[in-house]
C-alpha cells in the first residue's frame, strides 16, 4: 500500500544515495524523463546497494529477489540534461521480503520529484521458493531500514557499564533499551545474546541494531567492533543513522543567506562556495583530526617561529625546479648541501653532492639506485652477468618500509637480517655479514631504528656503522669484493651531530657513501623536506643526472620528483642559519632529557619495561666515573647514544599479576585523553612482542611528560582493577573476539593459500 505522505518526503528521509546522470533518450516527446525510466533507476540504486554491501551476485548468489509490487508518484518534471541525486531507504524488513523506497532528487533539491520503490521477496536462485534472506543480505538492509530498535549485544557487562546504559536510557526515553538486572557489587555479569541470534529473531515490523558495550563507554573509545558492516566511502558508524542525515553530502549553514545547497562529497559540484563558506566548512571538519602537539607517535616536527612561518608564507608558491625563475631560492638550497656535507665530516663540502628530497623515503630510493648503477658498472667493467643471480641489499629486518620499497621497486634482493633482544631490536653487525656477497650492492644502516609503515619507531637505537664498516674492511682484504654502506640517517642525522658529537658513523668512515637525512623532523622544519648527501662526485654515477633543458635555461636533475615547493627548503635554511650548532645541540640534548625522565618514570612505577637504552649508562662511563667528582647526570656521552624515543611494554611482573590485561587497549584508551601513542608488534622473529612507542619531540616539555606519566598511570590501574570501567572493556573484548572466532573464519581462505611470506615486515599484499 502506497503512502499518502509521499510528497512530504526529504533528502534527509533516505540513507544510501547514488547519482544519476540523466541521458537524451531518457526524454519522451514531450520533453520529459519517460514514465518507465524511472523503474530503471530504481533497478540501479537498489541493486547497485545489494551488490556493494549485501553479498548479491546476480549469477552466482544462492538467493536473489523477485519483484512482487512496485509504485511511483510523480510531483515534478525532470528531463535531460539534468542531474539527479537517488535516494534509497527500507520502509519494511520481514524475513523474506523487504519494500525499497526511492526518492528522486534533482540535484541541489531537498524536496523528491518523484517517489517510487519496490518489493522484493527472497526465493532460491534454483527452485524458486521464498526463502529467508541471508545474515548478509539482513545486515545490509538494516542500515536502510528507517524504523531501528536498539539492543545491547554484549558478553560481559559491570556494573559501570549498566549505569552507562541507564543514563542513555534517561537521555533517550524512546529507545527501546534492554537493561540487566544489577547482581551485585563490581562482578561481571553474563549477558548472552549473539550478534546472530539477534538478526535471526527479528520480526518483520521491527529491525535490530546492535550497540557493543565499548561504544556505550565512549568515554574511554571510540567503536571500531562495527566498522566492516559500514556502508561505501567514509568511515561511518550505524550511529549516523540516529540523524537521518545524507552522508553523501556535506550540508553547510556558512552563508546561507546567498545559498544553501548542499556540496556533494564524491564529486565536483555543478556550483560551489564562496572562499570563507568553503574554508570554515574544512576547518571545522578538520577539528577531527588529533592534536599535533600530542601525537606522540610521529617524527615529524610541528612548530616553527612566526619568522619561519612568515618566510614559509611568503615562498609557498615557488618551485624549487625553476632554477632559471627563482636563482636566489637554489644558492640556498645549494648552500643547505653544504652546510649537510660538512656537518656530516663529507671530504670537502665544496666537492659534495647532494639534492632536497621529497623526505627520507625519496632520497633512500636514489642512495640505493646509485650503489646498484656503481655494482652493475663494475660487474660490466668485470665480464660478469648482472643479472645471475643479480644484486642483493642487506639490511635489518627491522628496516623503515622505505628501504623495502627500494629493494622491490627496483628489481634487488631484499636481505632481511633477524633482529633479537640480544642485538638491542636493531641489526646485528656480524649476523649482517653472514648476508654479504660479491653481488651485493650495500648495506643500509639506519641511525635510529624506526618503521614509519607501522605507525613509528621501534626502539630508536643507533645501529653499528664503524663496527659493521670494520667488519666490511675485513671482508674486502679476504675476498676483494667491496662493499658500501647507506646510512639512513632520517632522524638521527640532526641528532647525532649536535648530541653525540665524538660518535663515528658519517663520513669519516670511507665507506660511508651517501647519507639520507629528514629535515621535517629533527631539522626541526616542517614536513615535505628530506636530503641526500654523497661523499664526493664519483659515487653518483653520470647515468642518474639529468641535463634538461627547461624554461630557458640549462639545469641538471638527479631526483625522483621533477616539481617540488621550495618554502620547506627554505625554512630548513632558516633554521641552520638561526639556531646554528649551539641551538641544534640545545634542543637535541633537552629532547634526550626528557625521554630519560620518562623512561626512569615508567621503570619506577614497575608497570613497565623500557626497551630503549638511552636512559642508561655506559658502563666503561661509570666505571670511569667511580673516582670522579662532579660528574655531569646530563651529559649524553654518558649514557646510551640514541634517539630520544621511548618503547615499552608491560613488565613480566604486571603481565603476570595481570595476564587477562591486553597491552593493545592502552592506545586506545590514551588516544581518550587526547594522546596518539602507537602500540605494535616488533619485527619477525620477535612479533610476539608489542610495544608502545613515544617520540619525544621539543614541543614535548617536561610539564606534558609529567602529565602524560600521570595519565597512563591511571589507565594502566584502570585496566587492572576488576569492576572498573576499563576492565570490563577488555574483558569484554576478549569474551567477544572469542565466541566471534568461528564466525570470523566462513569466507576465510585456509591456511597455506597464500604465497609464504618473505619474511619482510612489511609484507606484500
Amino acid at each position: 500500500m502506497v503512502e499518502v505522505s509521499l510528497k512530504e518526503r526529504h533528502r534527509s528521509d533516505y540513507v544510501y544515495f547514488l547519482p544519476y546522470r540523466t541521458r537524451w533518450s531518457d526524454n519522451d516527446q514531450y520533453s520529459h524523463i519517460n514514465n518507465s525510466i524511472y523503474y530503471h533507476l530504481f533497478d540501479s540504486i537498489v541493486n547497485t546497494y545489494l551488490i556493494d554491501n549485501c553479498g548479491l551476485r546476480p549469477n552466482k548468489s544462492p538467493q536473489i529477489g523477485l519483484v512482487v509490487s512496485s509504485f511511483c508518484e510523480f510531483f515534478a518534471p525532470l528531463s535531460f540534461p539534468q542531474v539527479l541525486d537517488l535516494g534509497l531507504r527500507v520502509s519494511k524488513l520481514g524475513k523474506s521480503s523487504v519494500t525499497y523506497e526511492v526518492g528522486v532528487f534533482e540535484e541541489g533539491k531537498d524536496a523528491p520529484a518523484a517517489v517510487g520503490g519496490y518489493t522484493h521477496v527472497f526465493v532460491d536462485s534454483e527452485t524458486r521458493k521464498s526463502t529467508a534472506m541471508g545474515i548478509e543480505t539482513k545486515i545490509g538492509l538494516e542500515k536502510l531500514h528507517t524504523n531501528t530498535k536498539h539492543v545491547i549485544c554484549a558478553a560481559w557487562i559491570t556494573r559501570d557499564i549498566i549505569d552507562c546504559l541507564r543514563h542513555i536510557k534517561s537521555q533517550h526515553p524512546n529507545a527501546d533499551i534492554s537493561i540487566p538486572n544489577d547482581h551485585g557489587p563490581l562482578k561481571g555479569i553474563p549477558y548472552s545474546f549473539p550478534v546472530s541470534s539477534l538478526l535471526l529473531s527479528t520480526s518483520s515490523s521491527t529491525s535490530i541494531q546492535t550497540i557493543s558495550s565499548e561504544k556505550l563507554m565512549s568515554v574511554y573509545t571510540r567503536s571500531y567492533m562495527l566498522s566492516k558492516l559500514n556502508p561505501v566511502q567514509d568511515k561511518k558508524s550505524h550511529f549516523h543513522g540516529l540523524t537521518n542525515a545524507n552522508l553523501n553530502q556535506v550540508q553547510h549553514t556558512y552563508g546561507a543567506r546567498y545559498s544553501t545547497n548542499p556540496i556533494p562529497k564524491y564529486r565536483i559540484a555543478s556550483k560551489g562556495l564562496d572562499a570563507a563558506s568553503a574554508y570554515q566548512l574544512i576547518h571545522d571538519e578538520l577539528s577531527l583530526d588529533g592534536s599535533p602537539v600530542l601525537n606522540l607517535a610521529s617524527f615529524v616536527h610541528t612548530w616553527m617561529p612566526p619568522e619561519a612561518d612568515k618566510l614559509f608564507k611568503e615562498n609557498q608558491s615557488k618551485n624549487l625546479i625553476d632554477t632559471d625563475e627563482y636563482p636566489a631560492t637554489q644558492a640556498l638550497h645549494t648552500r643547505c648541501i653544504s652546510i649537510l656535507a660538512d656537518l656530516w665530516h663529507a671530504p670537502s663540502a665544496k666537492g659534495a653532492i647532494g639534492t632536497a628530497t621529497t623526505g627520507s623515503s625519496e632520497a633512500i630510493q636514489l642512495g640505493g639506485l646509485a650503489m646498484k648503477k656503481i655494482w652493475q658498472a663494475k660487474r660490466k667493467a668485470a665480464g660478469k652477468s648482472i643479472h645471475e643471480p643479480g644484486p642483493n641489499i642487506v639490511m635489518g629486518a627491522n628496516a623503515q618500509v622505505a628501504l623495502e620499497k627500494f629493494a622491490r621497486y627496483f628489481e634487488v634482493e631484499c636481505r632481511l637480517v633477524p633482529v633479537t633482544v640480544e642485538s638491542h631490536y636493531r641489526l646485528d653487525a656480524k649476523k649482517a655479514m653472514e648476508y654479504v656477497d660479491e653481488n651485493t650492492i650495500g648495506i643500509f644502516v639506519i641511525l635510529g631504528t624506526q618503521r614509519h609503515g607501522t605507525l613509528g619507531t621501534y626502539t630508536g637505537h643507533y645501529e653499528p656503522v664503524k663496527e659493521i664498516s670494520d667488519l666490511l674492511d675485513e671482508y674486502e682484504t679476504k675476498t676483494g669484493h667491496y662493499v658500501p654502506i647507506h646510512v639512513d640517517a632520517a632522524s638521527g642525522g640532526f641528532v647525532a651531530p649536535f648530541a653525540t658529537p665524538k660518535l663515528i658513523w658519517d663520513f669519516k668512515l670511507p665507506r660511508v657513501v651517501s647519507i639520507n637525512s629528514s629535515g621535517h623532523k629533527f631539522g626541526l622544519s616542517y614536513v615535505g623536506v628530506g636530503w641526500i648527501i654523497w661523499r664526493d662526485k664519483a659515487h653518483l654515477p653520470k647515468e642518474l643526472i639529468f641535463e634538461l633543458h627547461y624554461l630557458g635555461s640549462v639545469e641538471y636533475s638527479f631526483s625522483l620528483n621533477f616539481s617540488r615547493p621550495a618554502a620547506p627548503i627554505i625554512t630548513q635554511y632558516f633554521n641552520l642559519i638561526h639556531l646554528g650548532f649551539e641551538g641544534y645541540r640545545a634542543v637535541a640534548l633537552d629532547d634526550l632529557k626528557n625521554a630519560r625522565l620518562l623512561s626512569r618514570a615508567l621503570e619506577n612505577s614497575k608497570y613497565y619495561t623500557v626497551l630503549s637504552d638511552i636512559h642508561r649508562k655506559i658502563p666503561t662511563t661509570l666505571e670511569a666515573a667511580k673516582g670522579a667528582v662532579g660528574v655531569n647526570e646530563n651529559d649524553p656521552e654518558a649514557y646510551s647514544p640514541g634517539l630520544p624515543v621511548v618503547s615499552f611494554r608491560f613488565s613480566d611482573a604486571f603481565q603476570e599479576k595481570y595476564p587477562e590485561v591486553e597491552q593493545r587497549w592502552i592506545q586506545t584508551l590514551l588516544r581518550a585523553k587526547g594522546w596518539i601513542v602507537p602500540n605494535y608488534e616488533l619485527p619477525p622473529s620477535l612479533e610476539q612482542v608489542q610495544i608502545l612507542r613515544v617520540v619525544v619531540k621539543e614541543s614535548m616539555t617536561e610539564v606534558l611528560v609529567d602529565q602524560f606519566v600521570a595519565d597512563l598511570m591511571e589507565i594502566t590501574e584502570s585496566l587492572a582493577r576488576p569492576g572498573s570501567a576499563a576492565h570490563g572493556l577488555n574483558m569484554l573484548d576478549r569474551a567477544q573476539r572469542k565466541d566471534s572466532r568461528a564466525e570470523q573464519h566462513v569466507g576465510a581462505l585456509e591456511k597455506g593459500s597464500g604465497e609464504a611470506s618473505s619474511g619482510t615486515y612489511a609484507r606484500p599484499c
